[in-house]
């Protein structure tokens, strides 16, 4: 029996867009898939999200959920707030914050350095203290 799990590549589900057909409209999702055609955009896109599904837009690096804006749709959230990116080793998706600013980068280092108390702790070893280089004057 082949095993087919080991091809499949995780993807990031957002709406990326509207394809027009005919009188009426298609949702498309970033991995590609689209809907029926339906009525309205509005109605493309709740099908989209319901029958889909759809990633949170979490970073990855950080944890910042984006979701918490009110008012904002997803092109907003899409242009301004996070972007997608691919693995090179394994294909597979992801979302980060548009540009990784400094916070989201400082975020990222917190995370670590919990990551490797905790494994530290759980195998019973002393976490090596870290050395920060300061730029200043001499």
């Amino acid at each position: 029996m082949v095993d087919r799990t080991a091809d499949v590549k995780p993807a990031v589900h957002l709406p990326c867009g509207y394809v027009p057909s005919g009188r009426r409209v298609r949702a498309v999702c970033s991995c590609g898939f689209t809907t029926t055609p339906r009525a309205s955009e509005a109605r493309a896109l709740a099908a989209l999200l319901d029958d889909h599904g759809w990633t949170p837009p979490i970073c990855v690096t950080c944890g910042h959920d984006h979701q918490g804006y009110p008012g904002r749709d997803w092109e907003a959230l899409r242009a301004r707030d996070i972007q997608i990116l691919t693995d090179p080793a394994t294909g597979g998706t992801f979302l980060v914050c548009r540009d990784l600013p400094q916070s989201c980068r400082g975020g990222s280092a917190q995370r670590q350095l919990h990551l490797d108390r905790a494994a530290f702790n759980a195998f019973g070893l002393e976490l090596p203290s870290r050395l920060r280089v300061i730029e200043g004057e001499a």
